[in-house]
């Protein structure tokens, strides 16, 4: 189908051994801006937080899923 020399692309969904990963650290930045309007406002509401963020009210809950689950939030 392709020739020997073609090249291989790396998979997209793995991570460069060298650079870093922008979906983690964006995931980091997000996590950061959640817990700092948590602690800014401890009744702020996902909506609100989406609006902050940047991202949707499920992107939200999934952050905020996670961040419980690693005991950051409760």
């Amino acid at each position: 189908m392709y020739p020997k020399d073609y090249p291989i692309l790396p998979n997209p969904t793995q991570s460069h051994p060298i650079l870093p990963n922008p979906t983690q650290k964006t995931t980091q930045k997000t996590t950061q801006k959640i817990l700092d309007a948590i602690s800014n406002n401890p009744n702020v509401t996902r909506l609100e937080l989406s609006e902050i963020c940047g991202i949707t009210a499920d992107g939200v809950k999934w952050q905020l899923r996670n961040l419980t689950k690693s005991g950051r939030t409760h």
